[in-house]
């Protein structure tokens, strides 16, 4: 994950299998990276103000949140 990079954002409660994720907002833009591109630390993303509402109402209701890299293939 570098700057410049779409990802999408899943939530999953803790103890469920990862089949159980779903889609919580998609096509974020990445506006900075903490750490290595391969193990990032902390992404600074690009969200509106509905998108930051769903991420915070699930982070505070214990969700997980799994960031998937969008494909750059056509």
């Amino acid at each position: 994950v570098v700057t410049g990079d779409r990802i999408d954002l899943l939530a999953y409660q803790p103890g469920q299998p990862l089949e159980e994720a779903r889609i919580l907002v998609s096509g974020l833009y990445v506006l900075e990276v903490s750490g290595s591109p391969s193990t990032p630390e902390q992404l600074i993303l690009l969200v509106t103000y509905e998108e930051a509402s769903v991420i915070l109402y699930c982070h505070a209701n214990g969700f997980q949140l799994l960031p998937l890299l969008q494909s750059q293939g056509g």
